[in-house]
């Protein structure tokens, strides 16, 4: 199987490509195949994006009759006919029956996108700049996102100094015994912990709507 064109073209940064040296060509709910027809049972699911399986015809007969309508197809946050459905279905069928308020945000095309805006948005609304990550934890490529990650091979990465991230064992990790919920609950109610619970200075988050 001929994958020396990756070799020679595509950045070192690639990661499971080398642990699959293998071309794929087919997928099929959870059953990927590679060009020498051999299957694979896919749980990588592309992080998650692909949780309802490769070519489900639920989702790719809508896909490709809004492909060839001539819909648009990229807006950034301008309002489309697609996205007023998107938002009236979400509130109706999820919103709604749990009795929730909550506002919508549509950040990125990528998960690091929407956890960068998650720690914006913690510490403008604390006052806090330190946020806790659990060990272990993997959150995208981005600088902020980097930070909150738990593998040091992976911190290092951005090749900067990534501080204000108090690092909280995830439940069960040393041991099965171990509750993270407890535990974080206990140092940001003991002054002892040298966990601040309180604003680390004056700032306070500014209700003033942008210009």
């Amino acid at each position: 199987m001929n994958t020396d064109v990756f070799t020679a073209h595509e950045s070192n940064v690639r990661r499971y490509g080398r642990s699959f040296p293998t071309v794929f060509t087919k997928a099929r709910g959870a059953t990927i195949w590679d060009e020498t027809g051999n299957p694979y049972i896919d749980f990588l699911v592309g992080s998650g994006a692909l949780n309802y399986g490769h070519n489900n015809p639920n989702i790719i007969a809508p896909a490709i009759e809004y492909l060839v309508g001539e819909n648009i197809l990229l807006s950034l946050d301008m309002y489309t006919a697609a996205k007023r459905e998107f938002i009236e279905v979400f509130v109706d069928s999820i919103l709604k029956p749990r009795g929730l308020s909550y506002k919508i945000q549509f950040p990125g095309p990528t998960g690091t996108n929407a956890n960068e805006a998650a720690l914006a948005l913690a510490r403008k609304y604390t006052g806090r700049s330190s946020v806790m990550a659990f060990t272990n934890a993997f959150h995208g490529m981005s600088l902020g996102s980097l930070a909150v990650s738990g593998s040091a091979s992976t911190r290092e990465l951005g090749g900067v100094a990534r501080h204000d991230v108090i690092r909280v064992p995830y439940d069960g990790y040393p041991s099965q015994a171990f509750d993270s919920a407890s535990y974080i609950d206990w140092v940001l109610g003991d002054p002892g912990s040298g966990i601040e619970s309180q604003p680390q200075s004056s700032w306070r988050p500014s209700r003033q709507k942008a210009a």
